[in-house]
């Protein structure tokens, strides 16, 4: 056997004899049978009766093992964390040897017996904290193992995870509305698995956003196995940038000139409430814009709420200058002096801005793209509108058209010396001035022989004269012509050679007669 027997020692009587048997450390009862045999000699030498008994001798400490019970280990299974309080304890031992284990926190004693194929579990019905169970293993011979540990953190409850857009872009941060689909998850405990649900029913590990409205759950997992859900957080994605146009709100020139005397912008296009800024250099925007005097570039930014953003430049021209007032004249002051605004012509010259719209009218309320002069006085009033719009003082013109000619002269001679019948109308005359009447007061009188050649005096010439005569009125409309014949005849006749009708005297040429008749010749 394993082990040692001492000597025997016999009692007082000599009846009972006695040895210890002191097995070796260790010793399994299946390995180690204490056989011992009763044959003895008394001290004559005589021998007794033959008899032999064994015993199963069992040194050795009960083996075990021991772990967090599969069922009740909700975390992984070599963490030895659960968030189960009342977890079951199980492991392994050697039939009918008793396991004793000791709860943390509580020090509630539990006992089983391991079954016949080996097994062993015990379960607290007092909630526990983390720990370290102690566990030890009696066997039937009494042989009791070392106390074995089994360290364990119970946790039973995990932070509820907070949900926030990773980048709450646009004009507001906290809207809710941003072009960055992805989302920040906080209030996580270390190494907790995090899930994503749309619909809180179906979980995914990953969440990716659609364009439009989104609503999504996120829960959290710890390394226990408990699970804390998240509120439904809601938000916006937009990703798309507007398309929008710039233009002027009063493109006063012509249309799509991009001149203008005004410089407000429209802008087309944009969501509302996006933010609208501009900026002349591409670094420093603002609100607001103020337009100079002649060419502008301005760049347009429109951002949504999201914060998509799209730039636009726009030129445009600002002329916001009246142009100067028109200077009116006439095309041709006919009158007879330069400056007295009297005309046969009623077209007027207007001096203005290249390119400017003129308008006309006749009392200053009234407007027009033409003018036509009425006979007599006028007064027109121009107005004049550059490309832009603008519009000028009122520049004003007053004169006469008088465009009616005058009517033609009657002519006749101041004095007709012939003797026809004595009534002087033989058109014969001594002096050559002629008379003139029906003549338009102011105008002026103009004479020709022959009809091309016009002059403001008339002499006339010595025998047969055919002048024509015409008259200029004031605004210089000419007349009808009047043609006018005469004979001028200022040489005074021969003297007559006179002699007696009958010189009757004796000797013919004594110029004595007794009738008195007188002959005249060389007339």
């Amino acid at each position: 056997p394993n082990g040692a027997l001492s000597t025997f020692t016999a009692s007082t009587d000599g009846l009972i004899w006695t040895a210890t048997f002191t097995p070796a450390t260790d010793t399994e009862a299946a390995s180690n049978t204490l056989s011992l045999g009763t044959a003895y000699t008394d001290e004559a030498g005589n021998a007794g009766t033959v008899a032999t008994a064994t015993y199963a001798v069992d040194t050795q400490a009960p083996s075990f093992t021991v772990k967090l019970d599969d069922a009740s280990n909700s975390g992984a299974l070599s963490d030895r964390l659960t968030r189960i309080d009342m977890p079951t304890i199980s492991g392994t031992g050697t039939k009918d040897d008793v396991i004793q284990v000791t709860m943390p926190g509580t020090n509630e004693v539990l006992s089983t017996t391991v079954a016949s194929d080996g097994s062993w579990s015990v379960t607290p019905t007092i909630a526990m904290t983390s720990g370290s169970v102690s566990i030890i293993a009696t066997d039937p011979a009494g042989n009791t193992s070392a106390a074995q540990t089994l360290p364990l953190v119970i946790d039973t409850s995990v932070a509820t995870p907070t949900v926030s857009l990773l980048c709450d872009s646009g004009t507001n941060s906290s809207d809710k509305i941003s072009r960055d689909g992805n989302i920040a998850v906080s209030n996580l405990e270390t190494g907790a698995t995090v899930e994503y649900s749309t619909n809180g029913t179906t979980w995914a590990t990953t969440f990716t956003a659609a364009e439009g409205a989104n609503t999504v759950q996120v829960r959290a997992t710890d390394a226990a196995g408990n699970v804390a859900t998240s509120a439904a957080f809601s938000f916006t994605l937009d990703s798309q940038t507007s398309v929008f146009t710039v233009s002027l709100s009063c493109d006063s020139g012509t249309a799509s000139d991009k001149l203008s005397r005004d410089a407000t912008l429209v802008i087309t296009g944009a969501e509302a409430g996006a933010d609208i800024s501009y900026s002349t250099n591409g670094s420093t925007w603002t609100s607001t814009y103020t337009a100079a005097e002649g060419l502008n570039t301005v760049k347009v930014r429109v951002m949504d709420a999201a914060g998509n953003q799209r730039t636009q430049d726009y030129s445009f021209t600002l002329d916001s200058t009246a142009p100067t007032p028109a200077v009116l004249t006439l095309v041709c002051d006919s009158g007879s002096q330069a400056a007295d605004k009297l005309t046969n012509n009623g077209n007027i010259n207007v001096a203005a801005e290249a390119g400017a719209t003129l308008e006309y009218s006749t009392n200053g309320t009234v407007w027009g793209s033409t003018f036509v002069a009425a006979e007599g006085a006028n007064t027109v009033y121009v107005r004049v509108t550059d490309q832009a719009g603008n519009v000028s003082n009122t520049s004003s013109l007053s004169f006469t058209l008088d465009s009616a000619a005058p009517t033609a002269p009657t002519v006749g001679l101041v004095c007709d010396s012939g003797s026809i019948s004595g009534a002087g109308t033989d058109k014969i005359t001594n002096t050559g001035t002629l008379s003139l009447s029906s003549v338009e007061a102011g105008g002026q009188l103009e004479y020709s022989t022959n009809g091309v050649n016009w002059a403001t005096t008339f002499a006339a010439a010595e025998g047969v004269n055919n002048v024509k005569v015409r008259v200029t009125d004031a605004t210089g409309n000419t007349g009808a012509v009047a043609t006018y014949s005469f004979t001028l005849d200022t040489q005074a006749p021969a003297a007559p050679v006179l002699g007696l009708v009958c010189d009757s005297g004796a000797l013919g040429t004594d110029k004595i007669t007794q009738t008195g008749n007188l002959t005249a010749s060389s007339l």
